[in-house]
Order: C-alpha cells, then structure tokens, then sequence
C-alpha cells in the first residue's frame, strides 16, 4: 500500500522549515549545507524570491559570480518592487565587473527603501568604478551623514577624494576610517598616502611603521616607510627597508597593487634591470578596449598634433623647465594642446602654461577612459606624458591607447614599464648603449641634453646678504637644494669628509620640518661635524630663490637621484655642480647638464674624485671664478639653454616618429642629430 503524498499545508510547512534551515546554516558560514537546503527549497519552490536571492548572495560569497548575477535576476523579475534584491543584484554585478548595471540597481535599491547608508556607499562604489569621482563623493557623503560608522564609506571616499586631487580632504576620510577601524592596515596605509600627498613626512612614516606593526608583511608599506624616512632624514632602519623594498619590487601588494612605487625605488636604487622590474609591474596593465589605429594617407600640408599631458600646469618643476619649449614650437608645422588633471591652481606659471598652448583641456575630473577618447575624438597624433609614476600620475590614459604615439618624457626620469608607451626621450648619457635594454619603451636620444629649460625665468635682482641667510661672514658656502629624499647616508658621509677639509666652510641645505633639519644635524654630530656647520634656506618663491644661489660657490650633488631641475637652476645662476653619475636615468642627468653648458670635467669618476674636486674648486679662487665666468656666458649660448634649439630637435623627433608610423613601422630607437 502506497504511502499517501503531503497535503499542501504539510508541503509549505516543510519548505518554511527547509528554509529558515538553509538561512540559519548560511548565518553560521556552513555554505555549502546552505546551499543544499536552498536547492532543495526550490526545487519545491522555484518562484521562491527570497530563496533566490539568498542562494545568489551565498554564491557570490564562494566567488561564483556568473551564477550569483543570474539567480539575483530571476528574483528581480519575481520581485521587482524588492529593495533588498535589488541591491543584492547590484553587489553582485559589481564582483562581476559590471558597475554601469549595477549602478541602475543600487538607484532601484535606494528608491523602494530610502534611508539606508550601505546602498548609497554601494552607489558610490558604482560611479567609482565608472570614473565619476564627483557624482561618488556626493553618495559616500550621504552614506556618511545616515551612518556616519558606515563600513568601508569613509576609505571609498577618501579615494574618491584622492583621485579629484582634493588631497587635505583625502586626508581627513583615511583619518576617519583609521579611527573607526583601528585594526585596518589598509586604511592605515592609505592614511599614510594622504599624509604623504600633503607633505606631512613625520606622521606618514608613523603611520606606515603602524601599518607593518598591524600587518608585519604588508610590501606596500616597507618601500613608502623607506621613502617617508628619506624625507625626515631618518636613517636608523634605512639599509634595511631598502633591502626589503628591493626584495618586493616587481610584485604585488596586499589589494593586488604594485607592492613597490617605482618613485619610491629610483629615490636609492642604482640597478637598471631592478627599475625595469619594478615599473613594469606598476605600469596600468594595456586596456583590452584599447583603440587601434589605422595610419592616415601621407599628407605634407597636415600639421602634427602634438598633446602634453600633464598634473603639474602650476608653480612646479615640470613646467619650469617645458614652458619656453611649448612656445617656441613650430606652430606651422605642429598643433599643441594641454591636457592637465592636476591641481587648478592661479598662479603666473599656471596662466603662462594655459596661454601656451594652442588648446587647454582641463580633465581632472574625467576617468581614464573618458581622457583617452576625448583625446582620440581630438584627433591627437602623439601623446607625450610628462608625469610618469610622479604625484598625479594617470598611466591608465594611456594604456587605453589615447593616441597612435604615446611618449614618455621629461616627468619621469626612467622607463615606464609599460608596454603601451612608445617612446622615452632621452639622451646619449643619461641612456647610454649599455643600458638601452633595461628600458620597455624605444629609445630616442637628443643632442646635448633630453632636459628643455626656460630662458625667461626671472632671477630677482634683489641679493640677500650672507647674513640674512644664515651664512657666516666667510667661508666657503657649499650647497645642495635638492628635496631631502635625495640625500642618503653615503652622499652625506662624502660632504661631511669635505667641510672637514675646507676650513670653515659650510653645507646649504633646503629647510624642511623641524625633525628633518634635526635629524640632518643629529647625523653631523655623529661625523664629528659641529651641528653648526649645517645652514637651512628656507622656501621661497623662485624668483627670490635664484637670487640666493648668487651666495653659494659649490652645489654638491646626491646620487643616485641627482639634481634635475635644481641642478639647471644653480649653472643658470653660476654655481658648478659636482656630479658622480650612476647607472639610471636619475643618476646620471646632472652629468648630462654639466655636459651641455661646456663643463664637463665636473663629472667625477668615483667618490673619491667627486669629494677631492669639490674641495678643490672651494680652495682655488681663480679656478672657481674662471667657471663660473664661463656658466655667466654659458646662459646666451650653451645647448642647455636654448630653448628655441631643444624644440626643433624635438619636433624633428616627433616627424621621425610619425613618418615612421605612417610607414607602418613599429617604434624603434634613433638619434636625433644636432643642429648646424
């Protein structure tokens, strides 16, 4: 005798129990009996929105996200008027990669139940992820205002915020995460960034060496805790963060990053082969959606259209040095457009950069995506980036292929890494033969130097006295104006060893925190060098900051990152550099520059030479006088300084470059000839 079938009320009453079992089972973690009972409970239910959704958020959390997206579906179309689905859908679909569906989901979400702070910080994640920074913010903020404890609310706006370039607002969102999750290491790490990006060194090294308190093997934090105690002279633990910055270049960080910052490794890193590793890793992988672009027919009459892309339109080093060559181009032959998403700023150098260029495009705001084909909808022939992995660095424009030739230029002194960057510009000895192969993009040498440098900049003719500086009456008066980070414990020992041997002569250094001018005179000490030999210029504007270099008699170099700009700053107001060149690009552009205004016997060979030669120009009166009559000719008829030359050898290697596109040639390197 069969046995008699459950009633309907037995049914339901079984799958309600079924149910609650497989919600409490996922409650506990046990997924996968949860996700039997699920199965079980729809197969007797399949029209079971909550079922559905429940099985589909389990799925996901087993990274199963194809099949979470698709059950989540059938619930909304079971239960469209759902908040709780809808929002679900939308988590789902952003672990699938699909922010724009998620985004109209996450709005469904907040429009059936308003109020709720994790779907307006989801909201926020979407726009994120679609390069609307602004249109983030905004929920991130809402996210805050209902909970202002809202997981994760605070770091997502703080990177929302560091992305628009709002730096000091970044800074007070990873403050509050760090505070509400003390335990964070991330959000300890990223409050490290934000200390960083605002210039504050002392307390971003504290809270990277909390970082690794909290996660001791977190890769990310040792290279930017070596890099933060270069900038506060803090060299108690140096040689072996270096060691372990070494040791992690080239690999991933905790959230999938480049667990080394490239700009952190060149600070002290003279190995080629180890920066190639490492910029290659850091490099925006190439966008599979990158544009692919088919050569246009030969046509003399049409000019090149130039574009340079840029954070740094502003008071900065980069547009010192590039702002006489943008105006010096050729504009018969070339269009030139500015592409910056940097910090707006109203400044004298920032509207002589805007006046510059044919077009200025302001494009802070946008996503990579958007600046790469706003960029390609301009019809831009070449791209050249002058950021690299400096501050603002946006390498992701190019990896999505904004222009059929994308160059690496000037902002960054070394390779990219990256695949998708044609070309650096460079010159024979900041990239000898030797070490072209350490470098991804095609290698294009100028003659005389890569570096352009501005005629115009102003020298104030008002001098101060040595006095008012802070130097002694006599005396030698070496110096060195480069940022802290430079200067590392060898390069220090090698000074110290020459104010010993220059009788009452002093070192010049750039004023920095409190800490870092004590650190500096704490390690004097230690070299039985009186503190008191140590004298600190503080920051001023450029004008008057030339005008005090008129006081010094020698700039010392660092390496391996040497002077760049500070170093054509000081042969413009005739003050020789002492450089021992190195490896890299970084290490050896000042033996570049000397190179080009005619001095070259002020490349030292070791670091014995480099120490010997700047004792000797301190102790030879008429040696020193007769090369620093030589700079004060060098600045109406050296390489280094003419602008109008440094543009027509670029121009000649943007033409070389562009026939050999529309030739169908794949980029390789060559040199570009002098001028007669």
């Amino acid at each position: 005798m069969s046995r008699p079938k459950p009633t309907a009320s037995k049914a339901t009453a079984r799958a309600s129990t079924g149910l609650a079992l497989a919600t409490t089972l996922h409650r506990e973690g046990k997924l996968h009996r949860a996700e039997k009972e699920y199965k079980l409970h729809l197969s007797a239910n399949p029209r079971d929105a909550d079922a559905l959704m429940m099985l589909g958020v389990l799925k996901g959390q087993i990274s199963q996200h194809v099949a979470a997206v698709n059950l989540l579906s059938q619930a909304v179309a079971l239960a469209p008027d759902s908040a709780p689905v809808h929002y679900n859908l939308g988590r789902a679909l952003m672990e699938a990669k699909d922010p724009e569906i998620a985004l109209r989901h996450f709005l469904r979400s907040i429009e059936l139940a308003p109020g709720r702070a994790d779907s307006h910080n989801n909201l926020g994640n979407a726009f994120r992820l679609l390069g609307r920074y602004d249109a983030a913010v905004a929920e991130y903020r809402r996210a805050l205002a209902i909970d202002p404890r809202c997981p994760g609310a605070s770091f997502n706006l703080g990177r929302a915020l560091r992305h628009l370039v709002r730096d000091e607002e970044a800074l007070v969102a990873f403050h509050d995460a760090a505070m509400l999750d003390p335990s964070d290491a991330q959000a300890h790490y990223q409050l490290g960034l934000a200390l960083f990006a605002v210039g504050n060194h002392a307390s971003a090294s504290q809270a990277f060496a909390h970082t690794l308190k909290l996660a001791p093997d977190h890769r990310g934090a040792v290279g930017r805790l070596a890099y933060a105690n270069q900038q506060i002279a803090d060299w108690s633990r140096l040689a072996d963060l270096h060691q372990r910055t070494v040791a992690a270049a080239g690999s991933r960080g905790e959230s999938g990053d480049p667990a080394v910052t490239p700009y952190a490794l060149i600070s002290f890193c003279d190995d080629p082969a180890t920066v190639l590793r490492c910029t290659g890793a850091a490099a925006t992988p190439r966008s599979p959606d990158a544009a692919w672009f088919d050569p246009p027919a030969a046509d003399p009459s049409r000019k090149i259209k130039l574009a340079y892309v840029a954070g740094d339109y502003r008071e900065h080093a980069t547009s010192y040095l590039i702002a006489d060559v943008i105006e010096q181009h050729d504009r018969s032959r070339f269009e030139v457009v500015g592409v910056s998403f940097g910090p707006s700023e109203e400044s004298p150098m920032a509207t002589r950069m805007r006046s510059a260029f044919d077009q200025f495009l302001e494009v802070r705001s946008y996503s990579d995506l958007v600046i790469a084909e706003l960029m390609r909808n301009a019809g831009i022939d070449i791209a050249i980036d002058l950021v690299g992995f400096n501050q603002y660095a946006r390498m992701g424009i190019f990896a999505k292929r904004a222009a059929p030739i994308q160059v690496n230029y000037l902002g960054w002194p070394s390779t990219t890494g990256a695949t998708y960057m044609d070309y650096i510009i460079a010159d024979p000895i900041v990239v000898p033969d030797a070490e072209r192969k350490h470098y991804a993009e095609a290698v294009v040498r100028l003659p005389e130097s890569y570096q352009p440098n501005d005629r115009k900049r102003v020298v104030s003719d008002q001098i101060p006295t040595r006095e008012a500086s802070g130097l002694p009456k006599s005396g030698a008066v070496f110096c060195c104006f480069n940022n802290t980070f430079k200067i590392l414990p060898p390069v220090f020992d090698s000074w110290m060893r020459i104010l010993a041997a220059v009788d009452g002569s002093v070192l010049w250094l750039l004023e920095d925190a409190a800490v870092t001018s004590n650190n500096f005179r704490r390690e004097a000490e230690a070299r039985s060098i009186s503190p008191d030999r140590l004298v600190f210029a503080p920051r001023l504007p450029l004008a008057q900051h030339l005008a005090r270099h008129r006081l010094a008699d020698v700039f010392l170099d660092t390496t391996p990152y040497n002077a760049h700009t500070t170093a054509s700053d000081s042969l413009w107001c005739e003050v020789p550099v002492v450089t021992l060149p190195g490896r890299t690009f970084s290490a050896r552009v000042a033996a570049s520059l000397v190179t080009a205004v005619g001095l070259p016997n002020l490349v030292a060979s070791s670091r014995g030479d480099y120490e010997a030669l700047a004792i000797d120009l301190a102790t030879s009166p008429e040696r020193l006088a007769a090369i620093k009559q030589h700079l004060r000719k060098a600045r109406s008829s050296a390489p280094l300084f003419d602008a109008p030359r440094t543009a027509r050898h670029l121009e000649t290697a943007y033409a070389t470059m562009w026939q050999r596109y529309l030739d169908r040639q794949l980029p390789s390197g060559f040199d570009v000839a002098p001028l007669g």
